[in-house]
């Protein structure tokens, strides 16, 4: 029985794999782009495989065992479902939730915080901005914790054909290669870091004197950010994206691939297909 699930469920499953034993010897030779890390690229082929051979996929699934105060969002799901129907109102259903913000996290008063968030899940339900006020009030935070994921899930690519996101593809390497080569800092700095660009915001974990020429710490932090935001994070996203127009753009599943993956039936589109039977 084929079924549907979100895209937001389809990141999920693979987010909560371990990658760590994931064979990309081959994958790390065929990818155009080679900037990504043995991280990325584990997390890449991943994504790669569950579109185009779920059962595969299936067979070298291990569940990441979940770290103490992991989760950044206030309201956990349950298991992730299926769907029968591609019409089913949550399957196409927008992503909404309360982010744990830093501030609260280095207050200690994430337990306050995510308790006072589920006493308050009606009104987040029923009544977004009064919860929103009285939130911010409360913790008095500085930014806004509410997150909205619209469809549920990845960046969206729907407009694309194959073909064009191909070109842009192309087009973000083209760029990647024109910053390189756009001075000799850039050079340097990307020679020697452009893998862990994402230390941009770690800069402690750089070693800077690694570098050859003296160039200003700033001016490191700025290239790595560049690259990490400008050009890694969106390539990553298109090739995540590529993978799954070119090999199950409607994410349809094998309901019994999904079931091994620890999918439940939608409680929706399911009793309403077992409503419809019983009628007739």
């Amino acid at each position: 029985m084929e079924v549907f699930i979100t895209k937001a469920n389809a990141e999920r499953i693979v987010n909560q794999m371990d990658l760590s034993e994931i064979d990309i010897l081959e994958f790390k030779r065929s990818m155009k782009f080679k900037w990504f890390n043995n991280g990325e690229l584990k997390k890449l082929k991943a994504f790669m495989t569950f579109f185009s051979d779920p059962e595969l996929f299936a067979t070298q699934y291990v569940k990441l065992q979940p770290r103490e105060n992991g989760n950044k969002f206030v309201y956990q799901g349950g298991s992730p479902a299926f769907h029968d129907a591609s019409t089913c109102e949550r399957l196409n259903a927008d992503f909404k939730n309360i982010y744990v913000p830093k501030e609260i996290e280095t207050s200690g008063r994430r337990d306050e915080y995510i308790k006072w968030c589920e006493e308050k899940r009606e009104l987040f339900e029923k009544h977004p901005d009064q919860f929103r006020f009285r939130l911010k009030q409360v913790f008095n935070l500085t930014i806004d914790p509410f997150v909205r994921y619209e469809n549920s899930g990845f960046e969206s690519f729907d407009n694309y054909s194959l073909e064009e996101l191909e070109l842009a593809i192309d087009k973000k390497i083209k760029d990647a290669r024109a910053f390189y080569n756009e001075s000799e800092e850039n050079w340097e700095v990307l020679s020697m870091f452009a893998l862990q660009s994402f230390n941009y915001k770690f800069p402690d974990k750089i070693d800077f004197n690694r570098l050859v020429n003296p160039i200003p710490e700033k001016r490191v932090i700025e290239i790595l950010k560049t690259l990490e935001i400008d050009i890694k994070q969106p390539l990553f996203r298109m090739f995540k994206n590529y993978y799954r127009i070119k090999n199950n753009n409607d994410l349809r599943f094998d309901a019994d691939i999904l079931s091994n993956l620890g999918f439940n039936p939608c409680s929706a589109c399911f009793l309403a297909s077992i409503d419809e039977i019983i009628a007739a």
